[in-house]
């Protein structure tokens, strides 16, 4: 949240441009919450890169999910 999200934004935008095939993984493990802006980074990560998310409990799984369904919802919207 906040500016940890703007940290993540950051991190994101210099490490975006590995090439493709270069898998990704975000560890969300010790994640205890995820506001808009930071599920925002989220979709916008997961919509560019496809990566593996690690989760330890339903709550982080969920944020995951949330990244994922989101995405799709967005695609599907706008076909």
């Amino acid at each position: 949240m906040g500016p940890w999200a703007d940290e993540l934004g950051t991190v994101w935008r210099e490490i975006a441009i590995t090439p493709p095939e270069r898998p990704v993984t975000l560890d969300l493990r010790d994640v205890t919450y995820v506001d808009a802006s930071g599920m925002q980074i989220l979709r916008q990560i997961y919509r560019e890169k496809k990566p593996a998310f690690l989760t330890g409990s339903p709550l982080t799984e969920s944020f995951a999910e949330q990244a994922r369904r989101s995405t799709a919802d967005s695609i599907e919207e706008n076909d």
